[in-house]
Parts: C-alpha cells; structure tokens; sequence
C-alpha cells in the first residue's frame, strides 16, 4: 500500500494537469509533445474590487518540459456572458489593458498557455474581479483667454483633441487649436480659409475633419452657411462644396453613421426650424433622406451613434418634452423616450463614454418656450438610452451650454461653452474631464 502522501501528490498533480493537453499523435515511433506546464495567475487577484479600468494582468511562467518557447491567449469574460478572446500570443507573462472596461462591473479572466505544437494548458482557476466607480468631474485647466469660445466644435483626431472655430466674447472666429492631454494647447491655424463662424457641425470621416454650416459674417451683415470644408491635417483646408443640399442652417446636428455624414434639423438663415435629414458618401454631393422627419423641428440637438443606430436627443422645439429619436436608415424614426427626467434641453452636447450615453449640461426650457431657460450643469447617463439616471447632479463646474463634449484618452471631456449672463466674459475657457 502506497504511503498517505504519496497518493495526495499524485492527485494533486493529476488536478493540476486537467488544464493541460498534449497534442496526441498516431504514430507509436514518435515521441509524444507534452504540453506546457501547470501555473497560475497573480494579478490582477481574484475577488478583486476597485480595480482600475485598464489593468494590468499578469502571470506566473508556464514551463514547457519539452523546451518549447510558450506563448499565451488571454480571455475575458463580462458578468454571464461567454469568454472572449482579448489579445493573443502574448510572449510575456504579463499584459497592460490599453483598451477601457467598463466601471462598476464584474468581470473573469484566464490564460492558456500554447507551446505551437497543439499542447495547451489552462490556468488553474479563473479569477474574478469588479471594476472601479466613475470619478466626479476634474477640472483639467482653465486655458488662456484665447481659448475662450462657444459654439465651436472639437473632435478627436490623429491622437490630438481638437477645437475649431466658435464665438469669443463678441466675435467669431476661424482658428483652429490642438491638444495632446487637454492641458497645454498649440495654435494650428490662427485664420482658416472657411471664415469666422460659430454654430456649425464637425465630424471626423474618411480620416478627414469636416466642416458643415453654421453662422458668420458676409459684407458686416450675419450670414447662414451651407457651406462643407475638409481637412487631412487640421491645418490645411478645402472647400469640397460652397452650397451643399442640405442649405444654409445652424444649429445642426451631424455624424458619421453608414459610412455616410448625416446633417439634421437646426435652423435656417430665416430662424426657421428644420426637422429634414440630409447625407453624403464624399462630402460632396448630398442626398435627402426625409424632408420632414416624425419629430418636431428644432435646433440646438445633439446627435451620436449608439449601439448600432443613429440618435437625437433633445433640442429647443416647440413642445415641453425633450424627446429622443433613433433610426437604423435614417429614414424611418422611432421614438425612444419623449419626456426624459433632463426634460427640454438644448445647447448641450451627448457622447458615448464608458458604453452609456451622456448628456452634458445645456439650457433647460421652459415648457413650451423656447427662448427662456436656464443654463445647467447637471450630468446624465442612459445605457438605453430611454432610462436615465443623474451622475454627479450638481456637477463642480459651472453651468453652461455650446460646449463640447467628446471621447479621448479614455476620458470624457467637456470643453469650454459659455453662460448668458456671465458678468465679465460670457464663454468659458476651462476644460473638464470624467474617467
């Protein structure tokens, strides 16, 4: 009879190696792979909480009795869901998350570890861990008071933030600034080809900045533009279209949605509110989607792809609801909350960030005005967008609205924007940031 512990050894290496498979051959002259050998994971640790949204994973070697160089596959899992493949053949034994989780949830990971000749072994156990909260808002800087704008536009590209055109104190302007962090700021082009304007839409598409619309000056009087520029470097511009389809308006809403830029309702040179939808494949030539979409017309609306479709939310209108809209064709809408607790809003801005929707801020209407109200600088999230719940209600930063809002670095940012009745400058100059 075997002594006591020699049989606990021998189970416990039998457990150990369950993970682990060899690649099998038919041939008995053929001496046999076997597979990389037993190990564990370190970090992050199971039953973990708190943890950052881009952690780092690491592990212990797996030593292969073949000498066999061992490269690994890294899984995770989110709650119930399937384990999916995260990154592969990774050579160390370690590997820095560079894309983000999502805060406040719970997930599993595992490695297996393959010698290239068919042998695998699974890490022993899977560990679970919870992510951390989301962070109240930070105030990045209050930037110098040539930054100071409202009704610009700022886009994320060619890993810079990106701030064009808007509204100083009295005047408009056509320059054009980047940022790397946020923080420190470099001029790209104090006077653009397109003119001092406010109010216009901007998107990224084709790897190219666009431009589209908005309010300016023409011979000292105020003109409506529909007008499309382009940009390969932020720097250098072209006029692709000096009057597009979609007709002079501001206060738009545009996106890139079906490999197509899609212009939205605002308003026209008349003050006249819209509700039509236009799109384009090059920028160039404009096709009209719907002359008169379900929902009411109206200007200052925020729109973003989510979740597979193309939204708008909010907008001053002529009702008392803020409704909110989505489509799959752009073409046929459907109504997805017409009274959200933010109520009508507009002069905000919506962004996905942390797989939600976010509305930051905005004038708030009085039901069924549209021209009073008051600014706001409350903060909401939806991950349906039809349930929406307050983050930081009484957000640290001033209220506002014609801001921006976007997605970098793993941040969400709010830029600038401006009060009605600020007492010495009526447009912000700070930058904030959410993670």
């Amino acid at each position: 009879m075997r002594p006591l512990y020699l049989i606990s050894l021998s189970l416990s290496a039998f457990l150990a190696l369950q993970g682990c498979k060899k690649n099998e051959t038919n041939n008995p002259s053929e001496t046999p792979n076997r597979p990389p050998g037993p190990f564990e994971l370190t970090n992050v640790s199971n039953r973990s909480l708190d943890v950052d949204v881009m952690p780092t994973f690491t592990w212990q070697i797996s030593k292969d009795p073949d000498g066999d160089s061992v490269a690994y596959d890294l899984y995770l899992k989110k709650g119930s869901q399937e384990f999916d493949l995260l990154a592969s053949d990774i050579h160390e034994n370690s590997f820095v998350l560079e894309t983000r989780l999502i805060t406040q949830t719970k997930y599993q990971w595992k490695v297996i570890a393959k010698d290239g000749k068919g042998g695998s072994c699974e890490s022993k156990t899977a560990f679970e861990f919870t992510t951390r909260s989301l962070k109240e808002p930070m105030k990045a800087i209050d930037g110098a008071t040539s930054l100071a704008r409202s009704g610009h536009t700022s886009l994320f590209f060619n890993n810079k933030i990106w701030t064009i055109a808007g509204k100083l104190r009295d005047n408009k302007v056509n320059d054009i600034w980047s940022s790397e962090d946020g923080i420190t700021w470099e001029s790209e082009n104090a006077s653009a080809p397109f003119g001092a304007r406010s109010k216009h839409t901007s998107v990224l598409f084709d790897n190219k900045l666009w431009i589209m619309g908005g309010q300016g000056e023409s011979a000292g009087f105020s003109a409506t533009y529909s007008d499309v520029w382009t940009s390969k470097n932020g720097v250098n511009w072209e006029l692709i279209n000096v009057a597009a389809g979609f007709g002079a308006r501001s206060e738009h809403a545009s996106a890139v949605y079906d490999n197509k830029i899609w212009v939205i309702g605002g308003m026209d040179q008349t003050g006249k509110k819209l509700n039509d939808i236009w799109h384009s494949i090059d920028g160039r030539n404009w096709a009209e989607a719907i002359a008169s979409a379900p929902f009411t017309p109206r200007n200052g609306l925020a729109a973003v792809v989510f979740r597979g479709k193309l939204w708008i939310i909010g907008g001053n209108d002529s009702t008392a609801s803020g409704s909110i809209w989505n489509t799959e064709n752009g073409k046929d809408w459907t109504l997805v909350n017409n009274d959200p607790p933010f109520k009508k809003r507009g002069g905000h801005d919506v962004a996905v960030f942390d797989n939600k929707l976010w509305l930051v801020a905005g004038m708030q209407y009085a039901p069924g005005k549209s021209s009073l109200g008051i600014e706001k600088s409350d903060i909401w999230t939806s991950e349906d967008g039809i349930t929406w719940v307050p983050f930081n209600f009484n957000a640290n930063f001033p209220a506002r609205l014609d801001h921006t809002v976007i997605t970098a670095y793993n941040k969400l940012f709010i830029l600038f924007g401006r009060r009605t009745n600020f007492p010495s400058n009526p447009a912000f100059n700070d930058v904030w940031y959410v993670e």
